[in-house]
């Protein structure tokens, strides 16, 4: 992999690890702070503020990836706008990492009211959106992918239980 795009960078911190390895990147978000620390840090003159679902598709990378950013969007069909110019920007794969699965929805908001004082005060103007395992497969299948799903498993994280990643590979076109 000799590039990467990440939608919702912030201030560059997983993009900087890519840069100490040599990889050209580029990234988007929504913060101008955040952007505005990226380009501190960051050799890349391919950092935008803007929303996800305005990402530029002219410049290609290798690969195209999201980190948790997928949660804030306001719906699906938000989510499928973004996954297209994701999909156009993307040369060879797409990943989607700590995305909540809406089948553990219920157990996520009983352990955050549970472990979090005043959870619904402190929470109530951040919805969380959770998607179903279907949503990225039929996208996968209309983009003629493949796709992989894995599951978390870090020592001490609280989210594992309730998140899933998604990888989604462009097949090789033979002439």
């Amino acid at each position: 992999m000799k590039s990467v795009f990440e939608v919702g960078c912030g201030s560059g911190a997983n993009l900087y690890l890519f840069e100490q390895d040599g990889v050209r990147c580029g990234g988007i978000d929504y913060s101008q702070g955040l952007i505005g620390s990226a380009r501190k840090v960051l050799k890349s003159e391919d950092l935008l503020c803007d929303e996800a679902v305005n990402l530029p598709i002219d410049i290609i990378y290798d690969s195209v990836f999201s980190m948790g950013v997928f949660s804030y969007f306001e719906n699906e069909d938000y989510a499928y706008a973004v996954l297209e110019k994701m999909c156009k920007k993307a040369r060879h794969s797409i990943g989607l990492m700590d995305i909540h699965d809406i089948e553990k929805r219920d157990n996520f908001i009983a352990y955050r009211k549970k472990n979090t004082k005043d959870y619904e005060e402190r929470y109530k103007d951040l919805p969380k959106h959770f998607y179903s395992k279907d949503f990225f497969l039929d996208f996968a299948f209309q983009h003629d992918m493949d796709i992989k799903f894995t599951s978390y498993d870090l020592d001490n994280y609280w989210n594992n239980d309730f998140v899933f990643n998604c990888y989604m590979y462009k097949r090789k076109k033979f002439i």
